[in-house]
């Protein structure tokens, strides 16, 4: 019996490594960073900070630079902080700011950090460093030609503008399996007024308006552009914009399409009465769960008491986010203001 029993235990110590074994390899699996960041979000969405904190451990030594470096440093602070941690949450956030990264803290979160003594430091390092990245960024165009490009020949234009705290890379994901009714180039531009070390913003302002001539002048240089055809478009920040751009004149737009369109506050009538007599169109395409919608209702309203030639569409199931016949819509929209090229 003795030895039997120094056998099992034999064969559980061995049971015990085994599986041990394997949860190690399950750990060091390469799972890719865009499902590592889902399903902590799931996990910290769940409240369930110390699995998501386990998990974000577990592959720290996978993900050590770029924006997954950056991901693994902001998401532990955060969650450090949701944990009741503020030790680990500062230590952590401090630790990806020696790194040169800085972070687009939300009101919630910020007023949350700000509760603890060594707040004012941390979040002075972190606009300091912002504003180092402010005085070094330009902006950033990636196009997506037709099918059957000619460089020869002429096409309209689709100047696309990512929201906040967002960036060109996630703009054009929206376009993955997007297909136009007609031939365009669509030129994704990225702003260069960041808001943490990957996301960037499109406030309105004369440096905005700046990005987006200088994107334009680019272009023109490089492409045969029909300048009877530009349209510019943009999603939250960027949908906001993409009217300023159109009421301004900013570049020669013929229409705008905003989806989701964050708050517009300087609404000049004049320059709307202008853009309107040149023929000018627009495009808003929102929800009735959209968080802006009072102020977009607003906007929408007012246009239409100047008679501004505007197509709107208010989704009941959509919030602030890309509908789900982006495509529909967007060629929908497109077809509206071409009526009046």
């Amino acid at each position: 019996m003795a030895v039997n029993g120094r056998r099992l235990c034999c064969l559980l110590l061995v049971t015990i490594l085994f599986v041990t074994v394997i949860q190690a390899q399950k750990i060091d699996q390469n799972i890719p960073f865009e499902k590592l960041r889902e399903e902590v979000r799931t996990l910290w969405f769940n409240e369930e900070y110390d699995d998501a904190i386990a998990l974000l451990e577990s592959h720290r030594e996978r993900f050590k630079s770029g924006l997954p470096g950056f991901t693994i440093h902001f998401y532990l602070g955060l969650l450090h902080f949701d944990n009741e941690n503020s030790e680990k949450g500062f230590e952590e956030l401090n630790t990806g700011m020696d790194k040169g990264y800085f972070y687009s803290f939300f009101p919630g979160t910020q007023k949350q950090i700000q509760q603890y003594a060594d707040a004012e430091t941390i979040l002075s390092r972190n606009e300091s460093l912002r504003q180092k990245a402010l005085d070094t960024t330009s902006v950033k165009v990636e196009l997506k030609l037709p099918d059957d490009y000619d460089p020869l020949k002429k096409y309209p234009l689709i100047i696309f503008l990512h929201g906040n705290n967002s960036s060109l890379s996630s703009a054009k994901s929206e376009w993955k399996s997007v297909r136009l009714n007609e031939p365009y180039i669509v030129a994704f531009v990225q702003s260069s007024s960041p808001v943490s070390s990957y996301a960037y913003n499109w406030p309105v302002s004369k440096r905005s308006r700046k990005d987006i001539q200088t994107s334009f002048t680019q272009l023109k240089k490089k492409y045969k552009i029909d300048e009877t055809k530009i349209i510019i478009a943009g999603f939250s920040a960027g949908g906001r914009m993409s009217i300023d751009t159109i009421i301004r004149n900013t570049i020669p737009a013929v229409g705008f399409i905003g989806f989701s369109p964050a708050k517009l506050s300087d609404l000049d009538t004049h320059l709307i009465e202008q853009a309107k007599s040149k023929g000018r169109k627009g495009a808003i395409i929102s929800g009735e769960n959209d968080y802006l919608l009072t102020e977009q209702l607003n906007l929408i309203s007012f246009l239409k008491t100047l008679e501004y030639p505007l197509r709107v569409v208010i989704h009941s199931d959509l919030g602030h986010e890309y509908p789900k016949d982006f495509e529909y819509q967007l060629n929908r929209s497109l077809e509206f203001i071409k009526d009046r090229y």
